[in-house]
């Protein structure tokens, strides 16, 4: 699968400088790149739902505005590649850049081809198979601002495959508190066996829904905390951490057998991609 992915040094130069570097030319091998485009939207729609048809009108339930400089590729896949490949493939380059993912939708679960190609992204090569489409919303590791990812792809009724990816970057931007959805949450944890809880009420609401919808599924909180205090310190205030988020979950209804909540204070590796070790929660598979 990694023939899939070619990625080259410096095609998104104009953009905020992101932690690790993320280039998206030449990103599906064999394919034709359609469009290639940037410009600065000061609403740009940052969709993180699936549309929905309510009295007649096509709507999303989590649909963020934001002001950001975007970068534009629309790609006609290769023959050779199959939608389930590309999709796969897409997944696992933007997971090895640490990114959070905050919203995915595959098939049918994304609601209408028609509404995607038309009305969200204005590109009506993209307008294909409800069946065979895929939706993925990240957000990647910036050093200053916020920066975020989109990918639409889809199979048309002749068999073509089309792509649209789009990179945001959002200036002046300490924290936009966006939070993953249930699926998302569930798949990253499937795909890399941990997930970076933000400390945001939405994203712990939407891991409580994650853990209760799988009442088998077990986790360790695992507490992470930096600093210049002794390492005891350090370890008590990242089991504390971990600790209160437990508590957080237990209130919303998810069982204190599913959770484990441990701290390690400084004694585990900063995230990957990132310059500045910060005290974090990680959720982690048991």
């Amino acid at each position: 699968m990694k023939f899939l992915l070619l990625i080259f040094i410096g095609c998104v130069s104009v953009f905020v400088r992101a932690e690790p570097a993320f280039q998206f030319d030449g990103l599906f091998s064999g394919s034709r790149q359609m469009y290639a485009g940037t410009s600065n939207e000061p609403r740009y729609r940052f969709i993180l739902s699936a549309p929905k048809k309510i009295d007649g009108r096509w709507q999303f339930d989590r649909e963020e505005q934001v002001s950001a400089a975007v970068a534009s590729r629309t790609y006609e896949l290769a023959q050779s590649l199959r939608l389930r490949d590309a999709v796969a493939a897409l997944d696992d380059y933007v997971r090895s850049l640490n990114a959070r993912l905050l919203f995915l939708c595959d098939g049918l679960d994304c609601g209408s081809s028609n509404v995607w190609a038309n009305e969200v992204f204005e590109v009506k090569q993209l307008y294909g198979l409800d069946q065979t489409q895929a939706y993925r919303a990240w957000e990647l590791k910036a050093e200053r601002g916020a920066a975020f990812l989109v990918a639409y792809l889809v199979q048309r009724g002749n068999g073509r495959l089309y792509a649209q990816v789009e990179l945001l970057t959002v200036a002046g931007v300490d924290r936009l508190h966006l939070h993953a959805s249930r699926a998302s949450i569930l798949n990253t944890l499937s795909a890399a066996g941990y997930y970076a809880i933000a400390d945001v009420p939405e994203d712990i609401s939407a891991l409580a829904d994650a853990l209760i919808s799988r009442p088998t599924l077990t986790v360790y909180l695992v507490g992470h905390a930096y600093g210049r205090e002794p390492l005891a310190v350090l370890i008590s205030r990242s089991q504390l951490q971990a600790r209160q988020l437990k508590e957080k979950l237990e209130a919303q209804g998810v069982r204190a057998t599913q959770i484990v909540a441990e701290g390690v204070g400084p004694l585990a590796p900063r995230a990957e991609g990132s310059r500045v070790a910060h005290d974090r929660v990680e959720v982690v598979l048991r």
